[in-house]
């Protein structure tokens, strides 16, 4: 006798209606009225909220605060370390890297009080491209190690593939590639058995944008396009518009300046639809390179002046370096050397303190 599937508490017009509702005060009455305040709301939440920032982070975060309000009204503390997890999540891919570090760290806490392994491991994995992203790579290796540790013991060979991913990161950022390139294919190779095309797609991402830094752009495209074959019949925006962006930065390089601007203007705008901001400052960051490189200064300036002023609101040190060292350059172009000197003077400290050895 086969099991019925257990119905949803969340009809899919309270889904709807508590993703459209931002105001803590009416998600409070909204869900006390309704009567959703149980476990099962959390759980239900929880999965919505990890669809959606797929597709559209606003509303992710939206059901991400519903369902860490339920946690705390019934007071379930490792649903609450769940939901703050998630949240961190969608943070961390909208580039609100210090606050989703703060969640994880939350999650973690509450996870270690109820020794859940397993929440652990999750968690500590998941703070690392946060970490990355700050320049704080002892953290990020630390927390790698971790979770290492905790996966090998309960034999999860998944996780352990999809962490072999996050390492490769820590060693990208450095623009330690080969070393990346390492990381990232034994992840794909440890994918492989599981099928799923999303986390295939990005092991792909992952060593075409290391082909590209160490100049191998046939077999790049090849990987890229490999990584969109995945995606053909998935509706996952988000990993799209990564690997469209991907390949607009591969047509810069190979030189076809007009493919790839248009390409980065149309990520760029899709960036700010589905509100990925880091994403959005990277084009700025891109097409200023482009620009310096047609000595189009004025247009350098702009684009790398308004990425400048995104990653520092992100407070993330080494794309806001970059940024500064192309407008340096553009008003070089133009003779006004003092400033640009004085822009080089302030970009190579931020190198510094990001530890790489090839940009000061």
């Amino acid at each position: 006798m086969s099991g019925k599937t257990k119905k949803p508490r969340l009809s899919p017009d309270a889904l709807s209606a508590l993703s459209q509702i931002t105001d803590q005060g009416k998600r409070k009455v909204f869900l006390r009225s309704r009567k959703l305040l149980h476990a099962d709301v959390i759980h239900e939440l929880n999965a919505a909220t990890l669809k959606e920032f797929r597709v559209n982070t606003t509303t992710a975060l939206s059901l991400a605060e519903a369902a860490i309000f339920v946690a705390r009204s019934i007071r379930k503390n490792e649903l609450l370390a769940q939901s703050y997890r998630i949240k961190a999540n969608v943070l961390a891919a909208t580039g609100e890297y210090q606050p989703s570090i703060d969640l994880y760290n939350a999650a973690l806490s509450l996870f270690e009080k109820a020794k859940n392994a397993e929440g652990i491991a999750r968690t500590l994995t998941a703070v690392i491209q946060p970490h990355i992203m700050l320049g704080d790579y002892d953290r990020a290796f630390q927390a790698a190690e971790r979770a290492q540790k905790v996966f090998v013991k309960l034999g999860d060979e998944r996780r352990l593939a999809r962490l072999e991913n996050n390492i490769g990161n820590i060693y990208h950022r450095q623009d330690r590639f080969e070393e990346a390139l390492t990381h990232y294919e034994l992840a794909y190779q440890r994918l492989l058995p599981h099928g799923d095309s999303e986390e295939l797609a990005i092991s792909l991402n992952n060593m075409s944008m290391c082909l590209i830094s160490m100049n191998d752009f046939g077999r790049a495209l090849a990987t890229y396009d490999r990584a969109r074959a995945l995606l053909k019949t998935k509706d996952l925006p988000l990993i799209r518009l990564i690997t469209d962006y991907n390949i607009a930065y591969l047509y810069y390089l190979r030189g076809d300046y007009r493919r790839a601007i248009e390409m980065l203007k149309s990520a760029r705008l899709t960036g700010v639809e589905i509100g990925y901001t880091y994403l959005v400052a990277l084009c700025y960051l891109d097409l200023s390179d482009i620009y310096v490189e047609l000595n189009l200064s004025v247009e350098a300036q702009d684009v790398a002046e308004q990425g400048y002023l995104l990653f520092r609101k992100l407070e993330i040190a080494y794309e806001a370096a970059k940024t500064l060292a192309n407008q340096a350059i553009a008003l070089g172009q133009e003779g006004k050397t003092r400033r640009a000197l004085e822009l080089f003077a302030e970009a190579r400290p931020l190198f510094v303190q990001e530890k790489n050895e090839v940009w000061p």
